[in-house]
């Protein structure tokens, strides 16, 4: 199943509890201030927090989109899942939308948030966003500001994975942004047994500002691997100069050659 513990089907905002892990869909934009969400089990997405977009049928979405924000005051901390050990959010597990081409955002953002020890056995040890094959008038986004990801795990993107199964020649968004002006992201000490020690992305982008990516660890890409997709980052950034905003220490690819398909 979805989600550890809570599956609720309406717009949701938790404030200074302790949690066992929850699931909330609909089009409206839903927010986490103040919580511990620990040690929860998920058989397929979201060990700690997953975020459908599908419940109902196409009147109960009217094609609004979904958006989660996770602040500073929350703790994700120790849980598992098929994909998304601690975060999951899937665009399109039915038939979603208002029919039109017009394009829907579907976000999870990161504004301070801790995320560390979450393992998954597939994608996004930390955090996963997927889309669905066939719905290609979805945004799919993953906005990281701020915030620490720590010692998470997973076969590919040890803390992030953002996975796009409509892939190619899609007209519309699936990327991973990632840090900010004005916010501190640390992500480190990530591991992945194939792609992506940190990031992993398959047909989208990785646009990079800034953060510190240290000591993660992969059989390929040890900090970020992306299939089918962009990677960008600025000149300075990419030259490591002074003024480089962008700080990858010690991420390294492990000897083991990456399991077969």
């Amino acid at each position: 199943g979805h989600g550890g513990a809570i599956y609720n089907e309406a717009f949701m905002t938790i404030t200074s509890n302790y949690s066992s892990g929850f699931s909330t869909s609909e089009a409206t934009p839903g927010s986490i201030r103040g919580n511990l969400i620990y040690g929860n089990t998920a058989t397929n997405l979201g060990g700690g927090i997953m975020v459908p977009t599908y419940s109902g049928g196409e009147s109960a979405h009217n094609g609004y989109g979904a958006e989660l924000t996770l602040d500073s005051s929350v703790l994700i901390i120790g849980n598992s899942a098929q994909a998304g050990g601690g975060v999951a959010m899937s665009v399109g597990t039915g038939s979603v939308g208002n029919g039109s081409s017009s394009s829907v955002d579907y976000i999870i953002n990161c504004n301070g948030a801790t995320i560390s020890n979450n393992t998954a056995s597939v994608m996004g040890g930390g955090v996963y966003l997927q889309r669905e094959p066939d719905k290609d008038n979805y945004d799919s986004i993953v906005n990281l500001s701020s915030g620490t990801l720590r010692e998470n795990s997973a076969t590919k993107g040890g803390a992030i994975a953002v996975y796009n199964a409509s892939n190619a020649d899609s007209l519309h968004t699936n990327e991973i942004n990632i840090g900010s002006t004005s916010g501190n992201l640390l992500i480190e000490n990530n591991t992945s047994s194939q792609y992506g020690g940190a990031v992993y992305v398959y047909y989208g982008d990785v646009n990079l500002t800034n953060g510190i990516f240290q000591s993660n660890t992969s059989a390929y890409g040890g900090a970020v691997a992306v299939e089918n997709g962009e990677f960008e980052m600025s000149e300075e950034d990419k030259d490591d100069s002074e003024d480089s905003s962008v700080d990858f220490s010690e991420n390294k690819e492990a000897e083991e050659e990456p399991a077969s398909e």
